[in-house]
């Protein structure tokens, strides 16, 4: 109900969704896919990108979880080249063992642990310092 499949051979299914990217599909709630040849589901989803031509950093399947037009968010953006995006989001909403984690995850992970690693080794060395002090 008011969709508008404008792009050529685009397709808009839902309530007001707008397919305006050449060949384009968009299925929802006020979702949209502007990107050439792309695919957008679920509401209220970012969008964006070139409507006539591929371009590899433009969205080729969105899925949106925004709450209105002036709130629009992604769950889950994959780019034509490949690359997923996900929203960044607190380490305790990880509660799933087989839960896909980001770069930034594991950085985080990894930087804390090397921190953790250090003090270890410096308190280790002021206590061999310290005893070596105390042989004198």
């Amino acid at each position: 109900y008011l969709s508008t499949a404008s792009g050529q051979s685009a397709t808009a299914m839902g309530y007001e969704t707008t397919a305006s990217g050449k060949f384009s599909t968009t299925m929802g709630l006020h979702t949209k896919a502007e990107a050439y040849a792309s695919a957008a589901l679920g509401f209220y989803n970012e969008g964006g990108g070139d409507p006539n031509v591929f371009i590899d950093t433009d969205p080729i399947f969105e899925i949106g979880n925004g709450t209105d037009n002036a709130n629009r968010t992604n769950a889950l953006t994959i780019l034509k080249n490949g690359t997923i995006l996900a929203p960044t989001f607190d380490t305790t909403e990880i509660t799933n063992d087989k839960a896909l984690v980001t770069k930034e995850y594991v950085a985080a992970q990894d930087a804390a642990q090397d921190a953790a690693q250090d003090a270890v080794i410096n308190a280790l060395i002021a206590q061999i310092a310290e005893n070596v002090t105390g042989l004198e």
